[in-house]
């Protein structure tokens, strides 16, 4: 996988930026000079242990918030595993998977399945819950105990902190086919977890320590790794009434990938998506439904309906044990009406810093995906995907063969 180590960091930039301090400033504030922060926010260096303890210090971030830790350090944890398909009570196992690129843009994303020509049926995505959850090991816990004390802390001083909401944790999943027409299906079965396990598992693969320990080169994404699947979204891209598509720059308070450009709606599974009650297997569109509403203040009914959904694809960000159901939504309001709704006030506005819209055009929407970096893999692949759905594999190619 080729992975571009120079990338710009966006996060350190902003964080710059909103302290209203010129290079030169924060070169000073820290004992350094301008050419070195340029360089740093340029991506053609990192910062030395020295300087990332002292940028962490000032802005009262940790590296993952400023974008400090190496990207490059993906390329040692690239996966190459296989896939188990179910068909016909039969197992087979598919060629060994590479992680998805955006022309030139790599990614860490493996697709599961779908390839966005197909959508599946709504009838043939299968939900499952068992109530029982995973009991961490010893370091985990005390890492979800930190994660606790930080944030109780955070809240007593008032500052920015993360609440400990109900989530699902992918347990195990079964891709199979169904009928003559071999349509896409899948089962999926979630155990109950939270979001301060989230934070102490999936996002500490940022150390190292835990990403050796745990997710090593032999790790097997054709099922979930245990303790670290904490994590299940939605990914939606919006086309508007008017031929729009709304994409995202994500705020830099939230959780997971801050800062970095996203498809529109991008919702993580909670148990408030439980079919009928907590304790039950979740409805998947109840939460694309409530990622509809309450990042771009669209509800159902008014202004689509559930058969607006399609799904394309499953997969998983392997950098942090991510996984997903990618699709489009199609709306029947304007991309102004939209902006008008999230102005006038929508639950997660600050999920999302900024609303970027373009025309629904392959060539507009291609040249937007290379001129702005770094993206969100799974919101890449889910454009991706809708892109191929909607102009056809070969028209695709063609606008990305210009940035090769």
């Amino acid at each position: 996988m080729n992975l571009d180590t120079r990338r710009p960091n966006q996060l350190l930039r902003y964080a710059r930026q909103e302290q209203g301090w010129s290079q030169q400033r924060l070169a000073e504030k820290i004992g350094t000079t301008e050419d070195v922060v340029s360089r740093w926010e340029r991506g053609t260096r990192m910062p030395s242990p020295y300087y990332r303890e002292k940028l962490c210090q000032l802005f009262q971030k940790n590296a993952r918030e400023l974008g400090l830790l190496s990207l490059p350090l993906m390329k040692e944890y690239r996966p190459s595993t296989s896939v188990v398909y179910v068909q016909g009570g039969k197992r087979s196992i598919m060629a060994y998977l590479e992680h998805f690129a955006f022309g030139k843009l790599s990614t860490t994303w493996i697709v599961m399945d779908g390839d966005g020509k197909e959508s599946y049926r709504r009838r043939n995505v299968f939900t499952h819950f068992e109530p029982k959850s995973e009991v961490l090991p010893p370091d985990l816990r005390a890492r979800k105990r930190q994660v606790e004390e930080q944030q109780t802390d955070n809240r007593d001083r008032g500052l920015a902190f993360h609440w400990n909401g109900q989530r699902y944790s992918l347990s195990r999943f079964v891709i199979s086919r169904d009928g003559l027409a071999e349509d896409l299906v899948l089962d999926l079965w979630f155990t109950p977890s939270d979001y301060y396990t989230f934070l102490a598992t999936n996002m500490a693969l940022d150390d190292p320590g835990v990403r050796d320990k745990y997710l090593g080169e032999a790790v097997d994404w054709s099922k979930p790794v245990p303790f670290f699947s904490n994590s299940f979204g939605l990914y939606l891209t919006v086309i508007t009434a008017d031929n729009q598509v709304l994409l995202t720059s994500r705020g830099r308070g939230v959780g997971s990938r801050p800062g970095e450009y996203n498809i529109s709606v991008c919702e993580g599974l909670g148990t408030i998506d439980a079919h009928t009650s907590p304790g039950q297997a979740p409805d998947l569109y109840a939460c694309a439904q409530r990622g509809m509403r309450e990042e771009l203040g669209l509800t159902e009914i008014e202004d689509f309906s559930t058969e607006d959904i399609q799904i394309f694809s499953f997969g998983v960000d392997t950098w942090y044990a991510q996984w997903g159901l990618l699709g489009l939504a199609r709306v029947q309001k304007t991309a102004q009406e939209i902006l008008n709704y999230r102005n006038a006030g929508v639950k997660d506005r600050l999920e999302n810093a900024e609303i970027h819209q373009l025309h629904f055009d392959v060539d507009e929407v291609v040249a937007f995906v290379f001129a702005h970096q770094p993206w969100a893999p799974g919101g890449l692949a889910c454009l991706y995907h809708t892109l191929i759905h909607e102009f056809g594999r070969t028209r695709v190619a063609e606008a990305m063969a210009r940035y090769l």
